[in-house]
């Protein structure tokens, strides 16, 4: 059987435990109204950053270019400030992240270097993670298509809680530290599948 040589990619900020565990507790909904649970396995709230399908054969030095690119960049202090219903789209809850310079520019650098590395490719289902429980959403490559090309100034970095009836029991802002950096597979809605690589931002006295 021969291996589909294309992967779609989701890379984003990877969440602490805390954090990653109160946007697990907050999309837990009896209604099971959330169409895309965060308790699945392989399956982790983060902050995207860039989406895009790649040559399997070329994610290793993909990987190790987005290392050397990331050396320049601190771990990120950052708050959740509020949450958000965003009522023209299925994704529900989203919990809005600070908005720093910091992130912003992290941004602009994870972009830039993907930006000539997508090959011209139609966008298949064999490329997406899509487990047993669950059908293949073909929105989810307009989704990918519009990340693509989302420019700095027009990025809102958040957490989506895939849940409308999403309820966090904290108080705003809450915050937190972000220090690794993740690529892994992207499933449905634009999720965090199957993790394939993890690269720690440097810390303060590490760069000197």
């Amino acid at each position: 059987m021969t291996t589909y040589p294309y992967r779609a990619l989701n890379f984003a900020l990877q969440l602490p435990d805390d954090i990653s565990e109160l946007c697990v507790r907050a999309n837990r909904d009896p209604s099971a109204d959330s169409f895309c649970d965060l308790e699945y396995a392989n399956n982790d709230p983060h902050i995207n950053l860039a989406m895009g399908i790649f040559r399997v054969t070329d994610i290793p030095r993909i990987a190790g270019m987005l290392e050397d690119v990331l050396k320049k960049h601190h771990p990120l202090h950052l708050s959740i400030e509020r949450v958000y219903l965003n009522h023209s789209s299925v994704t529900g809850h989203q919990l809005v992240v600070s908005k720093t310079p910091e992130i912003v520019e992290l941004y602009r650098d994870v972009k830039d270097a993907l930006c000539y590395e997508r090959p011209r490719v139609i966008a298949e289902e064999k490329a997406f993670y899509v487990d047993g429980i669950e059908d293949w959403e073909p929105k989810t490559v307009k989704w990918m298509k519009i990340s693509a090309y989302k420019r700095p100034e027009n990025y809102k970095p958040n957490i989506s809680l895939r849940c409308r009836n999403a309820r966090v029991d904290a108080t705003f802002p809450i915050d937190f530290v972000v220090d690794t950096f993740g690529i892994a597979q992207l499933g449905n809605y634009g999720t965090y599948r199957s993790v394939q690589r993890l690269i720690s931002l440097k810390k303060q006295d590490e760069s000197f």
